[in-house]
């Protein structure tokens, strides 16, 4: 029963043996476990005391305040923390300033390329931006206007170049060939404010010269319109003239016939109105001196003024249109009643009445003449005289003339006709008569007095010279 006994003790006994021997194996290979953990963690920390010397140079050793390890490495896990955050905004902003600094980098050269293009000099000035100036916003700043003044000194350039030409064409109009071509050759841009200032300079002075020659020009240009002011009132005083005296005529030209003054002409003259007569001759007058650039010479524009400032030209300044003037004649009929007054190249009949007409119009001219001389008073009354060469040449018939001859006697009109067959009728009208011939003198044939016949008085008559000048009429 003993041995039994014994035998399960020692049995439980060598298995609790077996326990505690594989609790110690345990146990050494925790304790190994943490000797390898321990040397470890010690080389650790030496190896990081070494790295900090090595950048830092010293170690100093943080003292606990206190026993609680785990609180410890709590505190020291946030410190961390906030320490790598504040080096990752630290890295941030050493990330950023070297962007910036690249940045810098590109707006320095962008500066350096743009001074050297201008040809501007370095450290011109030392006043410097603050360091809360965003340099890249300044530099944005500076670039647009300097962006704008290149295209503002652009445009000047070009404004300056037209200006230029502008200014070298207006002197070529003017005929100042030298200064355009001066302006032209030796006006350029400057390039620098002194050579601005120069140039202004010159520009001024020349400005001034150019003024006041301007102002001399400007005065004998009014000097010039006023003269031609002066002589376009001539000129329309001497129309008017022309227009009285035309107005006159058919007054003035009356003849007595049939015991009574009947005006031998009517003129119709289609006149402008005349508040247009002052700008019609101003641009008539105009047109003569624009008309003499188409002459080379100075004798050729003097006989072109004369030919346009005839009175037949300047009277047509004042007419609208001179083929519509009707000049009309008064045709006598045998019936009183039928009398009636006819345009000039209508006014024809029977040779006695286109005698009669003709002569009607000479009596009326002479009429006019002799108003318009008379100083004032009855020119009909005046004597005149005719010079009709050899109108009895296809009119010999004496009853044609009886009319005419009464006409002339009652207009005292004296009619001498140098006439070859007229008929003892019509020479015994003539109260003078001279018989022509041809005779030799100093071997020469000349045309002499052979004969004379008169039905004058010779004691009664009285002999003077004549003195004349022979004029034209124009009846414009």
């Amino acid at each position: 029963m003993v041995s039994v006994s014994a035998a399960n003790s020692f049995e439980t006994m060598e298995q609790e043996l077996s326990s505690l021997k594989a609790e110690i194996e345990r146990q050494a290979d925790t304790l190994f476990q943490f000797r390898e953990d321990k040397n470890k963690l010690f080389g650790s920390v030496a190896h990081g005391v070494r790295t900090i010397e090595e950048k830092y140079g010293a170690f100093q050793r943080v003292e606990m305040p206190y026993a609680d390890y785990a609180a410890f490495m709590e505190q020291q896990r946030q410190a961390l923390t906030e320490m790598k955050e504040k080096y990752q905004k630290t890295e941030d902003s050493i990330q950023n300033a070297y962007r910036d600094l690249r940045a810098y980098d590109d707006i320095k050269r962008d500066l350096e390329r743009t001074i050297r293009n201008e040809n501007l000099r370095f450290n011109r000035t030392k006043e410097t931006y603050g360091m809360d100036v965003d340099i890249r916003r300044k530099h944005r700043e500076i670039n647009e206007k300097y962006q704008r003044l290149r295209t503002e000194i652009q445009r000047k350039r070009e404004g300056f170049e037209r200006e230029k030409e502008k200014t070298v064409e207006s002197l070529n109009l003017l005929s100042a060939s030298e200064l355009s071509e001066a302006i032209r050759t030796e006006t350029g841009i400057p390039t620098t404010a002194s050579e601005a200032g120069e140039l202004m300079g010159q520009l001024a002075e020349t400005a001034q010269i150019v003024r006041l020659e301007k102002e001399r020009i400007e005065k004998t240009i009014r000097d010039m319109v006023q003269i031609k002011e002066k002589f376009e009132r001539q000129c329309l005083q001497r129309c008017a003239s022309i227009k009285a005296e035309l107005e006159r005529f058919p007054v003035y030209s009356r003849i007595v016939l049939d015991g009574k003054q009947i005006p031998t002409v009517m003129l119709q003259i289609p006149y402008v109105k005349e508040e247009m007569y002052a700008q019609r001759m101003s641009e008539y007058i105009d047109d003569i001196v624009a008309g003499t650039d188409a002459y080379s010479t100075q004798e050729d524009r003097v006989a072109y003024i004369r030919q346009q400032l005839s009175w037949k030209r300047l009277f047509s300044v004042i007419v609208t249109d001179m083929n519509s003037i009707r000049l009309k004649l008064y045709k006598r009929e045998r019936v009183k009643e039928q009398s009636r007054y006819l345009k000039y190249e209508e006014a024809v009949g029977s040779t006695g009445q286109s005698q009669g007409i003709y002569i009607q119009f000479l009596i009326g001219v002479i009429n006019y003449i002799s108003m318009v001389y008379s100083g004032g008073g009855d020119g009909s009354d005046l004597k005149k005289v005719i010079f009709i060469d050899n109108p009895f040449g296809a009119a010999k018939d004496i009853y044609i003339w009886q009319p005419i001859f009464e006409l002339l006697r009652k207009n005292h009109v004296q009619l001498i006709v140098p006439t070859r067959g007229a008929t003892p009728a019509i020479t015994g009208k003539f109260d003078i008569n001279y018989i022509l011939g041809q005779k030799m003198i100093d071997k020469m044939q000349q045309t002499v007095v052979v004969d004379y016949s008169s039905n004058v008085d010779v004691a009664s008559m009285e002999y003077e010279k004549l003195e004349f000048e022979q004029e034209v009429f124009d009846f414009i």
